[in-house]
């Protein structure tokens, strides 16, 4: 465990690396625009983990914190509402500031045929771009390239973005609590996924990709080496988020009209069909429903997996919404992992385990709640028909039978249905 605060180590059998990324946003008359005081849309910016050759790149890891620390230290004391001289404070006295992630940085990423398949994840409120650091990498370790993006809505607890004079700028945090102002943030984040995937086209047809800083890489960063790496074909892309991220993904989804993506240079994909079908699978940690609202009457053309925190799942009204989603789609499953909190979903819960104890009454060991979330995504993806995800445990029966603690959700059923055991085909 050592002395810091640390995350636990990919559980897979492939090495994993990370790279962050900062692109210009492709120029275009519909670009949304973020709420006040967050600015116009400029970059993108997305830290990808993926499988590596472990003789590459370097072991001194990415920081857990995003650079810039003052930038990122300061919005996450507005983000808490506390002086950011205290969370200068904590950050040092912990040993957060020097935690880093679990993994290389800037490794060549490893190859198979076909690609790698590759997610879109979204974080929630408050979150960031290495806010989930644990669950990426783990499923990379599995054979999955993941591309974390944080979002310049105004919904990340702060975001620099860099600027052509060098001096960059801060997208604060925007306490939002009106329907229709969370709605345009959905809006703008469902925008931010196109971008990430028109990037990640690029990036696996090997050529250069156009940066906004160059700082966030290796100088010698080997584009060529990113040559057909991920599997990025029309259809085969996994939306993934936790929260707001999960309202994120869901709307993506959904998108049957207003983004249309260009194709990768030199690709027979058409350049004009609804976002939507882009999609193979959906991951949803437990989704905010509230700001989908208004697409609900929209079926989810995708297979769906969620995975609830025991304290969501008390959540009467969001869980109403979560079981409408899954009712009747014998593809699609749903978790609960009873004794864990909100925050377990991501790193807080395994970086300050005492505090998501004491403050949000989180019973079970967040470690283990991200190895649940890590093996029931794998396990899901793998039995939906995702190439490359390799060979499972065993059905998932077998692999939850005598685990305490985590169960499956009966979604034909009103109220708090629950089922352990059995053929969870028929119960989704």
């Amino acid at each position: 465990m050592g002395f810091f605060p640390s995350l636990p180590k990919p559980p897979g059998p492939l090495p994993v690396s990370t790279f962050t990324l900062e692109s210009p946003i492709e120029s275009t008359l519909h670009t949304p625009h973020p709420p006040s005081p967050a600015r116009p849309l400029k970059t993108s910016l997305i830290r990808v983990y993926y499988p590596c050759d472990p003789s590459t790149g370097t072991s001194k890891a990415e920081s857990w914190i995003p650079r810039p620390f003052s930038t990122y230290i300061k919005g996450n004391a507005h983000f808490l509402r506390v002086p950011p001289l205290l969370v200068w404070a904590l950050s040092c006295i912990s040993g957060l500031l020097f935690t880093r992630l679990p993994c290389r940085k800037d490794a060549t990423p490893l190859k198979r045929d076909g690609g790698w398949p590759t997610m879109l994840f979204s974080h929630g409120l408050g979150g960031s771009r290495g806010a989930y650091g644990a669950y990426c990498a783990g499923l990379a370790s599995h054979g999955v390239v993941v591309a974390a993006i944080e979002h310049r809505d105004g919904s990340a607890a702060v975001s620099y973005v860099s600027t052509s004079d060098g001096k960059g700028e801060e997208v604060p945090y925007v306490r939002v609590f009106d329907q229709k102002v969370k709605e345009k943030q959905v809006h703008v984040r469902t925008y931010e996924f196109r971008e990430a995937l028109r990037v990640l086209r690029a990036l696996n047809a090997g050529h250069p990709v156009e940066v906004a800083n160059s700082r966030w890489h290796a100088k010698n960063f080997n584009y060529e080496s990113w040559k057909g790496v991920m599997n990025v074909k029309k259809g085969q892309i996994i939306a993934a988020g936790h929260s707001f991220g999960g309202a994120t993904a869901l709307s993506a989804c959904k998108d049957i009209a207003e983004f249309h993506l260009s194709p990768a240079p030199n690709s027979s994909t058409p350049d004009n069909y609804p976002f939507s079908e882009e999609f193979a699978a959906t991951i949803l940690l437990d989704p905010w429903m509230s700001p989908t609202t208004t697409n609900s009457h929209i079926p989810l053309p995708t297979p769906t997996l969620t995975v609830l925190s025991g304290q969501f799942y008390k959540w009467s009204q969001n869980l109403t919404a979560v079981k409408e989603l899954h009712r009747g789609r014998q593809e699609s499953k749903c978790w609960v992992a009873t004794r864990s909190a909100h925050l377990s979903q991501s790193d807080f819960g395994a970086l300050f385990p005492w505090g998501t104890k004491k403050f949000a009454k989180a019973e079970e060991n967040p470690v283990k709640v991200l190895e649940w979330n890590i093996e029931a995504t794998r396990a899901f993806l793998r039995d939906v028909g995702v190439d490359g995800i390799g060979e499972g445990k065993d059905v998932d029966e077998a692999i939850w039978r005598g685990e305490e603690g985590w169960e499956g959700v009966r979604c034909e059923e009103r109220g708090r249905g629950l089922h352990v055991e059995g053929d969870f085909g028929s119960e989704f």
